[in-house]
Parts: structure tokens; sequence; C-alpha cells
């Protein structure tokens, strides 16, 4: 049975590969964070995959202030987070064109 996101957020269990990846990607916590709870999932083999669009990012900060959300779009717009069944996260990359290739390979 698969890993709630609840469960992922509340655990946080990072593989050292995760732990590469975020920092040589410069892609933070909160990010990561967002699109685990936020973002659309897609299945994939074993993994489950989290994508954050600018739309969601939008969508979930529509209160803040204009340069607020223009930083998170610039950050975040396209990031993927790869959570293995047991809820570990595996790698994290940014691809705002995911969802053309997820599309193609269909």
């Amino acid at each position: 049975m698969p890993v709630s996101p609840v469960r992922i957020l509340q655990s946080w269990k990072k593989t050292t590969h995760f732990v590469e990846r975020q920092g040589r990607r410069s892609v933070r916590d909160e990010a990561a964070k967002l699109a685990i709870a936020y973002g659309r999932c897609f299945y994939e083999r074993d993994s489950r995959v989290y994508f954050l669009g600018r739309d969601a990012i939008r969508k979930r900060l529509k209160d803040a202030p204009a340069p607020v959300i223009d930083d998170w779009v610039r950050r975040a717009d396209g990031l993927v987070v790869v959570v293995s069944a047991n809820g570990a996260l595996v790698t994290t990359y940014r691809n705002p064109n995911y969802l053309k290739t997820l599309k193609r390979r269909v």
C-alpha cells in the first residue's frame, strides 16, 4: 500500500542520493514539501512522482504578494520529487516539460 503525502511529510526520510541531488540542484526542503503536498502525483514503476507546476504554485500562494509568488515560480516551477514505495525521498530535479514528456511515454 502506498504511503500518503501526509506520512511522507511527517517522516521525511531522505536517501543519500536525494540529499546529493537536492544540494547540487539547489532544491530547498520547502519546495520539495510544496511539491509533495500540492503537486500532481503520478505512478512510475514502484515509485510516486510529484510534479509541481506554476499553476499549482500560484493556486496555493494566491493570497501572497506578487513578488513572493514570482520568486516561488522561478524557484520551484517544474520541480519533480520521486518517492519510493516505502515513503523515502529518492531524487529531485526540475523539468518544466514533465507533463509533455509523460504524455509521450503513454
